[in-house]
């Protein structure tokens, strides 16, 4: 059995996570690949809605980038 339990993280924790969080969206509506790719693991994998899948930096960033290149009308809500 496994049991999970959300608890509140410290509002130190909770102000840098709001902080990393807004960093994150405006680097995304800017386009600016290496602005996003600055807050992921390197690790990263990601799983598009048409199930497109990477894992890693390096190929987000270039899968990210190639989308921007393609549709530069491209906007993540």
């Amino acid at each position: 059995m496994v049991v999970v339990s959300a608890q509140p993280a410290p509002a130190d924790d909770a102000a840098a996570i709001r902080t990393a969080r807004a960093a994150s969206n405006r680097a995304i509506a800017a386009h600016d690949v290496a602005g996003i790719a600055r807050h992921w693991r390197a690790d990263v994998s990601i799983v598009t809605s048409t199930s497109a899948q990477a894992i890693g930096t390096a190929a987000n960033s270039e899968r990210m980038a190639q989308q921007f290149q393609r549709r530069p009308d491209t906007v993540y809500v």
